[in-house]
């Protein structure tokens, strides 16, 4: 029963699936076996391998070692071989007593020249047989301490005399009382024996700095890890003479935990023990059995991906539908599916066809609609500025003809009537900036009656620009805003400045004025915010502004330059093409400068 359930669910699967299901079940069982039975093999061997190398590093290590050590023999025995060091320890035993002062000062010389070309030398050091006469030149330059260690280690060679010795290494200790620290020292001695008369003469003694073998001994570690390899160095009793952990120095420990490899380095007596943790070959196989593990999953997903390119001609066409479908999600809704041949795949093609062609209508009559409602809204705003401007210039025409008689009311009432039949004649029309300027000078001219002249306009134009076109009324709220709010409060003196020019691919229209300038917070509110009825006093200024959003989007750029006082200057750019232009920005500086 539960085979016939088995084979049903089987049959149930579509071919794709039974294709790939059947490629797993008869390889990736044998590439399993193969890759554990391979990683076995290759893990023996990589360990045998480091085992190996580690006991080579062994062998080098105690080579740098003994050569470290015979080189700083050397050093002493060239020292001994000298006839005037001879002399002066021989001068040191002299009953004069400035021959015996000079003598201490030329050993002394020569103990300092050896320490400067040896750095790791700290002390170098020789006491007299007979008159117990010590000289010392330590590098520490740690008196207290010097005293100490030298009287300590001087009294432990009288009771066991150094002439009975041949030349040795032994480990010491010194703990600096200046620097509050512990240094382990290798100190080599030798007695210095006068060949003529055959006889001894001084204990000589050289310290040097136990880093010298724990740094040999770190290099030849195979690992960045102490815990996974590290050597350390023994007399012949067991006793530590180096090791990474200093605690360790002087003490005789039991064997580390892992592999041991033990060799005799040469003339000294010492042994180097090279510890190697037993894990640490199967860690460093993990890297190797990862990039394994890696090209095998790389080659079973390429065999895999070889599969579903079997498999792909039964989906071949659900998948193109799936791709039209997925570029129609994206934004391109003029996308149509392949039918294909007459089955179920091909009728689902042709209702998605369908679909797009009733969604492209659906957005064509969208686009209409919010075509038709921006433009009446365009309308509604250019419309806010009629009854607002006819109000002030009937206002000033009143009491003009009141105060002054009916000289100059004709001359006004003939340019207001200029400037409505421009106003009202195709409103949302574009028109050359040449007859926007013409309308702007009428305009001004009209502002001068209105203010007695208390101010004074220029008008200059780049031939050219004069033929590019401009929405009407595009200029003259900012016009509008010099005149009324610059120069308030002022009799006479105000100078208007207006500008056109090329600007690489756009249209830079300037009016500067030297009125009473803003605030930044006064631009801002002006320009830039957009507030309720009632709290924004300037109808002109945010009516203008809607109208460039309407009609340039992003393709213009309104810069205003103001501080109190000083004028103001406002700035429009716009595209003298239908290519976009620049894109909308804010910038305020110290000078009250904004740009939109």
């Amino acid at each position: 029963m539960k085979r016939n359930s088995l084979v049903a669910r089987w049959r149930r699967l579509t071919f794709s699936k039974q294709l790939i299901l059947t490629f797993l079940g008869t390889s990736v069982i044998p590439l399993i076996i193969l890759l554990a039975v391979q990683l076995g093999y290759t893990a023996t061997i990589l360990e045998e391998k480091i085992v190996r190398y580690a006991r080579s590093n062994s062998l080098q290590a105690s080579t740098s070692i003994q050569s470290a050590l015979r080189r700083y023999e050397d050093a002493s025995f060239q020292l001994m071989l000298n006839e005037t060091f001879w002399q002066r320890i021989r001068d040191l035993r002299s009953d004069s007593l400035i021959t015996e002062i000079m003598a201490h000062s030329d050993i002394l010389r020569e103990f300092q020249t050896m320490l400067s070309y040896h750095g790791a030398i700290q002390s170098i050091g020789l006491q007299v047989r007979d008159s117990g006469r010590q000289i010392w030149v330590d590098r520490l330059q740690d008196k207290l301490a010097l005293e100490q260690r030298y009287g300590d280690y001087m009294a432990e060679m009288e009771n066991i005399p150094v002439y009975r010795h041949d030349n040795k290494w032994a480990l010491t200790s010194y703990f600096s009382v200046q620097d509050n620290r512990a240094y382990s020292l290798i100190t080599y001695r030798q007695k210095i024996i006068d060949l003529v008369k055959n006889e001894f003469l001084a204990a000589y003694v050289m310290n040097l700095d136990g880093r010298v073998l724990a740094e040999l001994c770190a290099e030849a570690s195979i690992a960045e890890n102490p815990r996974d390899n590290f050597l350390y160095i023994t007399d012949s009793t067991g006793v530590v003479i180096s090791h990474p952990d200093q605690t360790m120095l002087g003490r005789v420990i039991p064997a580390p935990d892992g592999i041991i490899h033990t060799i005799e380095i040469p003339n000294s007596g010492w042994l180097l023990h090279n510890v190697l943790d037993r894990s640490y070959a199967g860690r460093e196989f993990s890297a190797v059995r990862a990039s394994i593990l890696a090209i095998s999953a790389f080659l079973f997903l390429c065999t895999v991906t070889a599969v579903l390119l079997l498999s792909r001609s039964r989906a071949r066409a659900l998948r193109m539908i799936v791709s039209t479908m997925h570029r129609a999600e994206l934004g391109d809704f003029g996308v149509t599916a392949p039918a294909g041949e007459e089955n179920e795949v091909s009728r689902i093609a042709e209702q998605f066809n369908a679909m797009m062609k009733t969604i492209l209508h659906q957005m064509e009559l969208v686009r209409e609609a919010a075509r038709k409602e921006k433009e009446a809204e365009i309308r509604s705003l250019e419309a806010q500025i009629n009854p607002h401007f006819l109000y002030n210039t009937l206002n000033s025409i009143n009491w003009l003809a009141i105060e002054n008689g009916q000289t100059e009311i004709s001359s006004m009432l003939h340019r207001l009537a200029s400037i409505l039949r421009y106003r009202i004649a195709d409103s949302n029309s574009l028109v050359t900036l040449s007859t926007e300027l013409r309308y702007l000078e009428e305009y001004l001219r009209l502002q001068k009656y209105r203010f007695s002249d208390n101010f004074e306009y220029t008008i200059t134009a780049d031939p050219a620009v004069r033929d590019c076109l401009v929405h009407k009324l595009l200029f003259q709220p900012f016009i509008e805003n010099s005149i009324e709010h610059g120069f308030e409060q002022m009799d006479s003196g105000g100078i208007l400045a207006i500008a056109a020019e090329k600007d690489g691919d756009r249209l830079r229209f300037s009016v500067r004025d030297n009125g009473k300038g803003m605030d930044r917070d006064r631009i801002r509110k002006l320009f830039y915010d957009s507030l309720p009825d009632g709290e924004n006093t300037s109808i002109g200024i945010p009516n203008v502004m809607g109208r460039l959003r309407m009609y340039y989007e992003d393709r213009y750029s309104v810069e205003v330059k103001s501080s109190p006082g000083m004028g103001t200057e406002i700035t429009v750019c716009l595209p003298l093409d239908g290519h976009p232009g620049i894109r909308k920005k804010a910038l305020v500086s110290g000078d009250n400068r904004e740009k939109v």
